[in-house]
């Protein structure tokens, strides 16, 4: 959902056939920014957003609305396609307000750490020296990533995913891009065709990605793109889906502890979402946001809407799983009796 959300905020056409979306952003000085959007078959019935509870758009069906132009302090009558999202207007002196919303949205990262994320994907590159363009969304290309860290940041950028690395179970000396040594590939590109070679302390040869585990590829992976956020010093919003999946429970908890970590001393904001018991043993309450779906209603409780019942557990001495599955987060100590 928060996905797709800074998604119909980066493009004008609507993404989706069928939405309605209710989101209050709060700015790093404290502005509270809300903003409505309703559409239906591809046809936006309502959108409004509010800057510290003044509307500064407002717009019904048939793509009529008014904006307001902060360069002149007045409202302004416009009148769009009824698939287009009025929000992804972008003039830094017109509409700051909007740009808030576009930095937001175009900083989000969104990982599915249950997918390959690049296992099968090498690159082709004709020039050893020279970085491959990347974009950030695309959680797929940690190769290219990993070469334009090593030109933006030199050996330190390396020195830091090795020593992640082995943070999280997995003792290497060296990772490096290269020739793979476990298949031969054919092909008629004067271009080199290379992909992730890492160096095992307690074995002889190369372990290349196609030889690694999807457990080893996630996380090398995953940690590559971390250690470029914290080198470049991203100010955004990272979101991992099923993180864990494909690795054992050290090494499941010892990443998640890694990311967190890392996203202490930063600017980041960070999702990370589970169903694992393993997981959840190991993640502090403070973090926790428990989700809930009953048909197309969303329950949410975290510490600070429920500090009592959090409070209250800290008293039962059963462990962190336990305050999940036995309901106690819904009612407390009446419930779980």
């Amino acid at each position: 959902v928060i996905n797709g959300i800074a998604r119909l905020i980066l493009e004008p056409k609507l993404a989706f056939d069928n939405g309605d979306y209710s989101v209050e952003f709060e700015t790093n000085k404290g502005h509270v920014i809300n903003y409505e959007l309703r559409f239906k078959n591809k046809a936006v019935t309502k959108e409004v957003l509010t800057f510290d509870g003044e509307k500064y758009v407002d717009r019904t069906m048939h793509g009529k609305g008014t904006i307001l132009n902060k360069h002149i302090n007045t409202a302004l009558d416009f009148k769009i396609p009824k698939d287009e999202v009025i929000v992804t207007r972008r003039d830094s002196i017109q509409y700051p307000y909007l740009e808030k919303l576009y930095e937001w949205a175009n900083d989000l990262v969104f990982f599915e750490f249950n997918t390959e994320l690049g296992k099968k994907t090498l690159a082709i590159i004709n020039d050893e020296l020279k970085p491959i363009d990347h974009d950030l969304k695309e959680t797929d290309k940690a190769i290219a990533l990993f070469r334009k860290g090593l030109k933006d940041f030199g050996h330190e950028f390396k020195e830091s995913i090795i020593k992640d690395f082995n943070s999280i179970g997995y003792d290497v000396e060296n990772i490096d891009t290269g020739n793979l040594v476990t298949i031969k590939i054919e092909t008629n590109l004067t271009d080199k065709v290379l992909g992730f070679v890492v160096k095992e302390r307690d074995r002889k040869g190369l372990t290349d990605q196609h030889a690694m585990s999807m457990g080893m590829f996630r996380s090398l992976a995953i940690i590559i793109y971390f250690n470029y956020f914290i080198f470049k010093k991203l100010v955004g919003t990272v979101l991992v889906d099923d993180i864990g999946e494909g690795l054992d429970f050290e090494r499941s908890t010892a990443l998640i502890k890694l990311l967190i970590d890392k996203c202490n001393d930063s600017k980041i904001q960070l999702f990370l979402s589970t169903n694992d018991r393993f997981v959840m043993n190991n993640m502090p309450l403070e973090y926790w946001q428990i989700i809930s779906r009953k048909g197309s209603k969303v329950d949410v409780i975290n510490q600070e809407n429920s500090l009592d019942i959090f409070s209250d557990f800290k008293f039962t001495g059963l462990s962190n799983f336990d305050f999940f599955s036995s309901n106690f987060y819904k009612e407390g100590f009446k419930r779980s009796n």
